[in-house]
C-alpha cells in the first residue's frame, strides 16, 4: 500500500479568507502537494477559522491593545477590530472622545439646569470635569486650589 500526501486545495480555489494554495515539496516520497498558506489571522486545513484575539487585543496578530473604558477620564470610545478608537455616539475625536457633542445646558444627563460649566461634559447624571477644573459642576479651578495652599503655606 502507498501512502501519497493529499492535497488541501487546487490552485486558489479552496482556500478561504484570501488564504494561497501553495505547491509543497516531500523529499522523501518524492512528490509535490498543495496547501493553504493562511494569511495572517486565520488557520486551519482551509483557512476557514478566525484566530481569537485575547480580551483587549486586536489586529491580525492581536498585537494592538485596545480597553473602552466609558469613563470621563479616559474617554468614552469603543474600539474597531483593528483596535483604533471611535467615540461612542455623541462624544467628539477632537479630544480623544472626552468631549460631548451637545451642550451641557441641552443635555437631560446633566444632574443642574445649569449645565456643566467651564466646559465640562455631562454622564451619568454628574459632570466630565475638564482637567484644570474641580467640583460637582465644576465651577472651581484647580490653579485657584493651589494659590489658597500657597497663601497658607507661607
Amino acid at each position: 500500500m502507498n501512502c501519497e500526501y493529499l492535497s488541501t486545495c487546487t490552485a486558489n480555489v479552496t482556500c478561504q479568507n484570501n488564504g494561497t494554495c501553495t505547491a509543497a515539496y516531500d523529499s522523501l516520497s518524492r512528490s509535490y502537494y498543495f496547501q493553504c498558506t493562511c494569511p495572517n489571522g486565520y488557520a486551519g486545513l482551509y483557512c476557514q477559522e478566525k484566530r481569537q484575539c485575547p480580551l483587549n487585543y486586536y489586529g491580525s496578530n492581536c498585537t494592538v491593545y485596545c480597553s473602552a473604558p466609558n469613563s470621563c477620564s479616559q474617554g468614552h470610545f469603543q474600539c474597531d477590530s483593528d483596535g483604533k478608537k471611535t467615540c461612542l455616539l455623541g462624544w467628539t475625536s477632537a479630544n480623544s472622545c472626552l468631549i460631548k457633542n451637545i451642550s451641557s445646558y441641552l443635555d437631560s444627563e446633566c444632574p443642574v439646569s445649569t449645565g456643566c460649566l467651564n466646559g465640562g461634559s455631562c454622564f451619568n447624571g454628574s459632570c466630565c470635569c475638564p482637567s484644570a477644573y474641580t467640583g460637582s459642576s465644576y465651577d472651581y479651578s484647580l490653579s485657584f486650589f493651589f494659590l489658597q495652599k500657597e497663601i497658607l503655606l507661607n
